[in-house]
């Protein structure tokens, strides 16, 4: 699905956004006037008219599962050392 986009450069994540949609997936920049006076519904049929970048889709709640299933094992086995190294003095 293409993204019609407005860049705000007073927002933090407005550069970072932009840049993800220029690599990841179709989009096309909508001027903040544009948009105020109706002027982008202009660029829709250009914007229909965009392919959608292939490459390999991940399901974000898969990853942030990954990420978490990842996190805690690295607190278990810190716990587990930690047990060891403090039965070893007992």
């Amino acid at each position: 699905m293409p993204f019609g986009y407005i860049r705000r450069d007073s927002f933090r994540e407005s550069g970072v956004l932009v840049d993800f949609i220029k690599r990841k997936r179709a989009g096309l920049e909508i001027s903040a006037l544009d948009f105020k006076t109706g002027k982008w519904l202009r660029q829709l049929p250009e914007l229909f008219t965009l392919r959608a970048r292939s490459g390999k889709r991940e399901n974000g709640a898969e990853v942030i599962a990954e990420y978490i299933v990842d996190l805690l094992s690295k607190d278990a086995r810190n716990s587990l050392k930690l047990q060891i190294k403090t039965e070893d003095f007992f």
